[in-house]
């Protein structure tokens, strides 16, 4: 122990106390040297502590006795919100304090604090409460709500319980002198409250244990020096002298440095707080407070503010074991502060003045009003006035105070941070002043690298540029921009000066005579050109000018402003409209920007995808042409279309620029190339009134196309149809070799009128296929004469003979055809001059002694046989032709008709010739016209379906009975009655004093006809005169009245219509009135005689419900005793009816039965009749009999003056006719009207006073069945609308409670800021009801958005709350038209909008048509300082959601459009980020145009740009950030994944491989891009397309294999041609039209050509191979050995031996040999002889040429004796096949080279 050198000692001084400020207490102290030595240390300092302890104890119990507390009046009187009122509890007496108003509810937002003090120091407080009646608990059973707390202490540090709901607390007792009871409630449910009684009682003993204490030497603290190690760590504290023991109760300086925790102090991490080391230091060596003699501890914020930071770092994790900060105090204890301007850790230990800034428009609210009663609680953190302050660390890390914000129009308080510095971080202050702005979000401090925004108020603009409106915190505390300032918005204050109401009208145009209006327009592009609609398909561009003086401005007034941008609702413009349009979807322009100068000049650019009409030409197809006007025509006389002033010739068309930018003017001249034509325009003005101006297209097609592909083929048959000429007249397909190419030909013209529309001319193309066609058809009739004739073998007349086969064959290059040479022809001519020399020769070998006459029978005998012989030796030869080898082709044919035949075969090709060169004659076609003179006829008009003739009138007749009703209703009712009815009820008294009544239950019938005429269905009432009462009757309206007469007939019609349910209706009788007047006249006059009687012991068994003393005589049946009574049908039904169907039916029939006797008018009170009513609705079908309510006429009971059991106020019975409760429709839904508006419209009051029709209560007064429960009318706003203003109204059920159905009421949920829909007063168990937000306001949670009644009645959810909507709070902030125009560019100059894509799905790439179907996305950014906030202001909400039309967005426009449908983009979400970045999300599905390449086909590509461009100059297209490649997530959608610049990607799409990239065209009138191409799978064209014409070229080499004798060569060869030309026809319906060819229909075409040529070949080898004579030699040499050797056939003059025709020749001359043998002597003969000899020698002859030709039939075709020229065919044929062969192979590369160099 360290030796105390001197001793402070304190004197209290106790002064005077008053009432107001109690007793002050003063203390002075003086130092003494200690006078004892070490051995009485303790005993000393013991002394002087219990001194102190005793003067402090005895000044507390002088100031307790004499300060004057006012006392709380009983009965709990309303007091000021955040009131202490302390109550003084003494013994033997019973305080009382109750909530404020009780016993009636507390209001709301109360805060009280009562303090019960005892009035003596030894007594304790007790507290017990009567009636506790708060809102209930939290669902986790906590009291958040309204609430009563108990403390054991005056600073609310010990809980003694607190209380809510409607359980009685228990009773208590304080352990000290003080009770604090807390009462708070908030701002929703109130209830009763609470009372509660207080006494007080004499303790068991504190402050008396307190004294020994003392004396034993407990609880002494004494200073002690300060050693030296507490400098080394605790230097910060400045310490005089510390106290032991300490805080762990370690009691010498040794026990202190040796402990756990001075080990773990002295190695603690510091970085945690700064503050950690003293603070432990302040508990391991405490300060000597002298005042109060003891330690001084670290105060409680101090340790709770280092705890916090420092939980986590001590060595071993036990630094904070031992310290609980709860248990330190509060005030008189040691705190290290830190600086006012910083807070350390999370600021519980912050004491200085830091409030909001004043500019972020909030203030901080006094803790006081904000805590009341509870502020003792945060004594510990210091809460004055308004200061920020740390009360809840773990949820807010860092000093906040108050606010008041407002919520659904209530002001609520919130915790708010204040923004403060941290000591340890740095930073800067508050930024610059911004003039004529603010910044966002407004701070005390700011780290290093936060962004403040700077926005300019309502009207300014920030100066500099977009990036200059966000200034940032730099790492020496600067902020990196000063003296920022916002300027006027000059271009919004143009705008809203110029466009006002009072100065500018945009219906007025600027001139009253006439508007100059300048045309210019630009083709952008031309998409399609359709010659068989004869229309064109562009995207056009026009550009309208015109001066409007009201637009014009001075330049300086308006910050040089000299250019605005408005749309076109808002300025005048000109009527024009689209003249020849040729889209019947086309309206009007769409809506656009336009551009107005500080001149007045005014730039409208109209930027449309248009449809129109063109005029065609197709005579000279495919060297046609094709205009196409685009006009924009004026439709008034104001516009004056003009053209533009002549331009410099050096501002022309510049390459790199939109097609947009460069307008044309007057003159101009433009050219392009679309598919298949030239399009060439010009602009052209008509003005006038009127006027028009003009874009003049004219298009000149390119041959080459349909030259290759529909001429060529034409071409090629009508050359291939010479062939039917040259073939030979016995070749078998010859006809349908003809018929095949005719067919073709056909073909070839279907296709070419499917290519040209259908027109008064023709083109001469198709008049050429038609008169072509005409010819072949007329020389196959020729083909098929001439063969005819060719079978001929008769003579033809001498003259026919002379003129064809002379004349005409050698016009025809045949020579002369009568002209023959030696054949076996001539035998039969020389035999028949053997007819001249008849004489005699015998059979005698000797001619000389011969008989003549023998001998010339001999001779004639030998005459007819050689005859014979020669007939047989010409039919050989005729019918086996193949055979012959001697006969030669000079020789010709035997007969002339076969002559006449070939001479017209060559007549026929020469003339097809000469016509085929008639290719420019003028062909007149002679049309005629049949006009039809079309009469109308009158049709006699149909008779009417509804006009039947109504069958014979029914009539029944009906007995009315006084006391009875009677009920009758159309046929079949309640279903619908039949058509053409025709019925009549006649409804009769009984007694002649008797009258009947007459009302209808209900009414349903066809509706009146247009004039209000009751036509169709209907009911007329008569009365006994056959005369109509009121008027005949129809629809749905129930009729009004009641109908009274002696006798009633209701007639009903029907007609063959419409039919509905029908009426029914009620009947009975009455005395002569029928007036419930005359009852009381006929009582008094004696006739009914009511009297009184006792209540039978009978009625008490069903009827005690009724609570009868008396009842009448006779009753509501005319019963006149009770027996009778009790024997009577109708109380038999009473006692066995069945209640369930409503619990009050036996007392409503017991009061029929035994009526109650009234005394004030001494007579029965029968029941009411709205009782009557419900009771008859609900059980009319539960009596045993069914015949319990037959006698009851409810609309006899009376209305007022009788008995009835009314249901309670809040229910009802059955249909609720009896209800006479307040009901009425909930106050949140609609609003029931008084039924003295309704009821005056709809009844006759009196018919429905049963009702008790009181104000707006909800009621039901339809005695029908239609309604089956109360309702009331509500204003039907439509119906007032379409009546012009008068009220009209709806029925509305109510929705009221039925008495016997367990439910849930709408006052058992409370939705804050919301509503229950539907909004009823009753939900049946199971209903859902949904739950709607106020505007404003929305559910968090969606599963909240519904609740459900439940079985016990309840709510699934009682307590239910809408959050605000800062979403639609911040749009409507940000989208106030005050502060921000949609039509204004963020930018005076241009806005950079970075484009980003993605291709979502590729659909078809239509190669025909060249275009592509896509769904695409596009995303657009852009910088809108107009558009930015704070998200502290709004929920923390960083972005919102609003439509595109809300906002500026930039004015784009889709290039390439291919949809003629397609006008502009659809309305889509637009997102904005808090820091201005709008972000733009385009999906679509989009039609662009395409560019193929054919050339290649099927290796063709086809590139599809689909790019957005930009309208005006203000919009800047560029790339965003490069980002890295892994940033692509496959697994995400597409639309997530859009692409940047450079970012590629590729997929496969049916036929294509596609591959697309993005790229961004900066700079004005930029563009960006998605540019998709197409590279083709080669697969299917190349198996489908291009393997046949592969196969049928191949296939015909086979026609140069084929034997040239073959007859099916030729039509094998023309089949494989015309198959060519299908596949010809299959690649130009696949590709589209265009001015150059794809390789591979080329090649076709080319081999088509070869295959026409080598078949003309073929012709000509056939003819060659039929020919039979001789080659010259040197022909002969060169062909058949030279050539033949070349084409690999040797040499062919090199033959075999054959039969030799000599011993032929031998054998024929026999015969002859022996009759000239003995011819020795010529001179010796006789003349007869001689003749003889000379017809023998002839004979020899004859027969020696028939015998040449016998042997030349009977030599074999093959072999040695083959001739030449078959020889040569067969070369010929060979060198056709390698030509052909030669000719597939080159005609490939000199083809690709050609279509390359094009």
């Amino acid at each position: 122990m360290y030796p105390v050198s001197r001793i402070e000692l304190g004197i209290i001084q106790v002064a005077p106390c008053t009432r107001r400020k109690g007793c002050k207490l003063s203390v002075s102290t003086f130092t003494t040297r200690n006078p004892y030595s070490t051995r009485s240390q303790k005993m000393y300092r013991r002394l002087v502590d219990a001194l102190f302890v005793v003067l402090v104890i005895s000044a507390a119990f002088v100031c307790g006795q004499r300060t004057a507390t006012p006392v709380q009046p009983e009965g709990g009187a309303t007091t000021p919100s955040g009131q202490v009122i302390v109550l003084q509890a003494e013994r033997g007496r019973v305080g009382h304090l109750s909530s404020p108003g009780f016993p009636d509810n507390y209001p709301i937002r109360r805060s009280i604090m009562w303090r019960l003090e005892s009035t003596s120091y030894d007594d304790v407080v007790h507290l017990a409460f009567d009636h506790f009646d708060l809102e209930r608990p939290t669902w986790r059973g906590n009291c958040s709500y309204d609430s009563v707390t108990v403390y054991d202490d005056t600073e609310m540090n010990i809980l003694k319980g607190r209380f809510c709901g409607k359980k009685l607390p228990p009773e208590m007792e304080s352990t000290s002198t003080v009770l604090t009871v807390v009462f708070m409630s908030d701002a929703r449910v109130t209830r009763s409250g609470f009372s509660a009684r207080y006494w007080a009682t004499e303790s068991t003993g504190l402050i008396e244990d307190l004294v020994p204490a003392l004396a034993s030497g407990h609880f002494i603290e004494v200073p002690m020096p300060i050693p030296d190690e507490f400098y080394d760590y605790c230097r910060d504290l400045d310490f005089e002298r510390v106290t032991i023991p300490n805080f762990y109760g370690h009691e010498s300086a040794d026990e202190i440095l040796t402990s756990r925790q001075w080990q773990e102090m002295t190695t603690v991490d510091t970085s945690c707080h700064p503050q950690i080391q003293p603070f432990l230091c302040s508990l391991l060596m405490p300060q000597f407070a002298i005042l109060m003699s003891r330690k001084k501890l670290p105060c409680q914020s101090w340790c709770r503010e280092v705890r916090l930071s420092c939980s986590s770092a001590a060595t071993n994790g036990s630094l904070f074991d031992d310290i609980d900060c709860t248990s330190l105090p509060t005030a008189g204890c040691v705190n290290l502060e830190p600086s006012e301007d910083c807070y350390y850790g999370n600021g519980e230990n912050y004491r200085g003045m830091g409030t909001l800034p004043e500019e972020s428009g909030q203030t901080c609210l006094n803790w006081t009003d904000v805590l009341g009663p509870v502020k003792t609680r945060f004594d510990w953190a210091d809460p004055q006035e308004n200061y920020c302050r740390t009360i809840w660390s773990d949820t807010y890390p860092e000093p906040f105070c108050f606010v008041t914000r407002v919520w659904d129009g209530q002001e609520y308080t919130f915790p708010e941070p204040c923004g403060l510095k941290p000591c340890d971080e740095p930073g800067c202050g508050p930024p610059p002043n911004v003039e004529s702005g603010s910044r966002s979000p407004i701070q005390n401090f700011y780290r290093v690298g936060e962004k403040v925004f700077i926005s300019c108020d309502v009207g300014y603009v920030i100066e500099q540029e977009e990036e200059d409106m966000w200034i940032t915190c730099t790492e020496d505390g600067t902020w990196s921009k000063e003296n920022l300032r916002c300027s006027v918005d000059h271009r919004l204050e143009l705008a809203n000066t110029l466009l006002a109401k009072d100065r500018y009208s945009p219906q007025l145009a600027p001139s009253r005579d006439q508007v100059r209006v300048i045309f210019e327009a630009a083709v952008v592009e031309i998409i399609d050109a359709d010659e068989k609609n004869e229309n064109m398909f562009a995207s056009i561009a026009f550009r309208l000018r015109w001066k409007d003086n009201r637009l014009s401005w001075t330049p300086t007034k308006y910050g040089r402003v000299s250019e605005l941008v408005v749309t076109t609702k808002d300025v005048w413009i000109p009527k024009v409209y689209l003249r020849r349009n040729g889209d019947a979807k086309f309206s009007d322009f769409p809506e656009a920007p336009v551009t107005v100068t500080s001149d007045g000049l005014v730039e409208w650019d109209i930027i449309d995808l248009l449809t129109t009409t063109c005029d065609l030409e197709p005579v000279l197809f495919p060297f046609d042409s094709m205009d196409c006007p685009v006009c924009l025509g004026a439709n008034t006389r104001v516009e004056r279309f003009s053209c533009p002033g002549i331009r410099d010739n050096t501002s022309g068309t510049d390459e790199p620029q939109s097609h947009i930018e460069n307008f044309m003017g007057c003159g101009e001249v433009a050219v392009d190339v679309a598919d298949q034509w030239n399009a060439r325009w010009t602009i052209d003005v008509d003005e006038g009134v009127f006027g028009a101006g003009c874009i003049n297209m004219q298009f000149h097609r390119i041959p080459t196309f349909h030259f290759c592909t529909t001429l060529s083929p034409v071409i090629i048959l009508t050359l291939l149809m010479c062939i039917t000429f040259v073939l030979p007249i016995e070749k078998g397909d010859r006809l349908s070799y003809g018929m095949t190419i005719l067919l073709s030909m056909v073909v070839s013209l279907v296709f070419i009128t499917d290519v040209l529309p259908a027109k008064g001319t023709m083109p001469v193309v198709a008049l050429l296929i038609v008169v072509y066609m005409c010819m072949m058809g007329f020389f196959l009739i020729v083909t098929v004469i001439v063969i005819r004739i060719s079978s001929r073998d008769k003579d033809l007349p001498p003259l026919v003979k002379k003129v064809f086969l002379r004349h005409v064959a050698r016009l025809v290059f045949l020579g002369d055809l009568t002209q023959t040479k030696h054949g076996h022809t001539v035998l039969e001519v020389e035999v028949d001059s053997f007819e001249m020399g008849k004489g005699t020769m015998g059979n005698d070998s000797k001619p000389a002694e011969a008989d003549p006459k023998h001998l010339l029978e001999v001779l004639q005998s030998l005459k007819e046989s050689v005859n014979g012989l020669s007939n047989a030796v010409e039919s050989l030869a005729i019918s086996a032709p193949p055979k012959t080898t001697e006969t030669t082709d000079d020789e010709g044919p035997k007969t002339d008709y076969s002559k006449l035949a070939k001479v017209l075969d060559r007549l026929c090709l020469t003339l097809l010739g000469k016509l085929l060169r008639l290719r420019t004659a003028v062909f007149a076609v002679l049309l005629i016209s049949v006009a039809f003179v079309c009469g109308q006829q009158t049709a006699t008009p149909p008779r009417p379906t509804g006009g039947t003739t109504t069958p014979s009138e029914q009539v029944n007749v009906l007995q009315a009975e006084r006391g009875r009703v009677g009920n009758f209703s159309t046929p079949g009712f309640p279903d619908n009655y039949p058509n053409n009815t025709n019925r009549t009820w006649r409804i009769e008294a009984t007694l002649p004093d008797d009258v009947v009544y007459l009302t209808f239950d209900h009414f349903d019938l066809e509706r009146p006809n247009f004039s209000g005429n009751c036509s169709w269905d209907s009911v007329a009432v008569y009365d006994h005169n056959n005369d109509l009462i009121g008027k005949t009757l129809c629809g749905e309206k129930l009729p009004k009245t009641n109908y009274t007469s002696r006798d009633l007939s209701v007639v009903f019609i029907s007609d063959a219509k419409v039919t509905r349910s029908g009426f029914s209706a009620t009947y009975w009788a009455s005395l002569g009135t029928g007036d419930s007047l005359d009852l009381v006249a006929s009582v008094t006059s004696g006739r009914i005689h009511e009297v009184p009687v006792p209540v039978p012991d009978e009625f008490y068994n069903y009827c005690k419900d009724l609570d009868f003393k008396e009842i009448t005589i006779p009753n509501f049946y005319n019963q006149s005793s009770v027996e009778e009574i009790l024997a009577s049908r109708q109380w038999q039904e009473m006692t066995t009816v069945n209640s369930s169907c409503h619990p009050q039916i036996q007392p409503f029939l017991c009061s029929l039965l035994m009526p109650q006797f009234s005394q004030n008018v001494s007579t029965k009170l029968l029941p009411c009749q709205s009782w009557c009513h419900e009771v008859r609705f609900s059980c009319s079908s539960g009596a045993t009999t069914g015949s319990l309510f037959d006698d009851i006429l409810c609309t006899s009971l009376p209305t007022a003056e009788c008995v009835n059991l009314e249901p309670p106020e809040d229910c009802y019975y059955g249909n609720g006719q009896n209800y006479k409760g307040m009901g009425t429709l909930p106050k949140d839904g609609e609003k029931c009207l008084d039924w003295n508006k309704v009821v005056n419209k709809m009844y006759f009051k009196q018919h429905v006073e049963w009702a008790d029709l009181q104000e707006n209560y909800c009621r039901n007064i339809f005695v029908a069945s239609r309604w089956s429960e109360p309702f009331c009318h509500v204003e039907d706003p439509y119906r007032k609308n379409l009546f012009h203003g008068v009220i009209a109204f709806v029925i509305e059920p109510c929705g009221l409670k039925p008495c016997h159905e367990n439910g849930c009421s709408l006052s058992a949920v409370n939705v804050r800021s919301g509503r229950l829909s539907p909004s009823r007063n009753f939900y049946r168990v199971g209903e859902k009801v949904f739950i709607s937000c106020d505007a404003g306001y929305f559910m968090e949670k969606e599963e909240d958005m519904w609740i459900t009644c439940t079985e016990n009645g309840r709510w699934s959810k009682n307590w239910l709350e809408c959050s605000v909507d800062y979403e639609l709070k911040l749009s409507n902030t940000l989208l106030d038209s005050e502060r921000y125009s949609p039509q204004l560019a963020p930018s005076r100059e241009h806005v950079e909008v970075i484009f980003e894509a993605a291709v979502v799905e590729i659909i078809d790439a239509d190669e025909k048509n060249e275009n592509m179907f896509a769904s695409i996305a596009f995303r657009l950014q852009w910088k809108d300082g107009r558009l930015s906030w704070n998200p502290t202001d709004y929920g923390d909400g960083k972005e919102i959601v609003v439509s595109s039309k809300k906002v500026w967005t930039p004015d784009i426009y889709l290039r390439r459009n291919g949809d003629p449908k397609f006008s502009d983009f659809p309305d889509a979400r637009v997102t904005i980020n808090s820091d201005g970045l709008v972000k733009w999300d385009i999906i679509d599905l989009l039609t662009t145009t395409c560019d193929l390449e054919p050339a290649l086909f099927p290796f063709d590509s086809m590139e599809c740009p689909v790019c957005l461009g930009a309208n005006t100059r203000v919009e800047r297209f560029s790339c965003a950030e490069t980002r890295d490649n892994t940033s692509v997530d496959e697994q995400k959608s597409p639309i997530e994944n859009f692409m940047i610049c450079g970012d590629e990607d590729e997929d496969v799409v049916d036929q294509w491989k596609a591959r697309w990239t993005i790229n961004v065209h900066e700079g004005e009138f930029g563009k960006g891009c998605i540019n998709v191409q197409f590279d083709r799978l080669p697969t299917f064209h190349f198996c489908t397309t291009l393997s046949p014409p592969i196969i049928l070229s191949l296939l015909m080499c086979i026609t140069f294999l084929l034997p040239t004798e073959k007859g099916d060569r030729l039509s094998f060869g023309m089949t494989i041609l015309l198959s060519m030309v299908v596949s010809l026809v299959f690649i130009t319906d696949v590709l589209p039209a265009k001015g150059s060819m794809p390789v591979a229909a080329v090649l076709i075409i080319v081999y088509m050509c070869l295959m026409g040529v080598f078949l003309i070949a073929t012709v000509i080898n056939i003819r060659v191979s039929s020919m039979k004579r001789e080659l010259h030699p040197l022909l002969k040499k060169v062909f058949l050995v030279y050539v033949a050797r070349l084409v690999l056939l040797g040499d062919l003059t090199q033959t075999e031996d054959g039969p030799t025709p000599r011993k032929v020749e031998e054998d024929k001359s026999e015969m002859v040999t022996d009759i000239t043998e003995n011819d020795t002597k010529p001179a010796e003969v006789e003349p007869s002889q001689l003749r003889t000899k000379q017809v023998l020698m002839s004979l020899k002859e004859s027969v020696n040429d028939l015998s040449t030709a016998v042997e030349a039939m009977s030599t074999k075709p093959s072999g040695v004796g083959k001739p030449d020229c078959k020889k040569l065919a067969r070369v010929f044929d060979r060198i056709c096949f390698i030509l052909y062969v030669s000719g597939l192979i080159i005609a490939i590369p000199i083809v690709r080279y050609a279509a390359s160099e094009n």
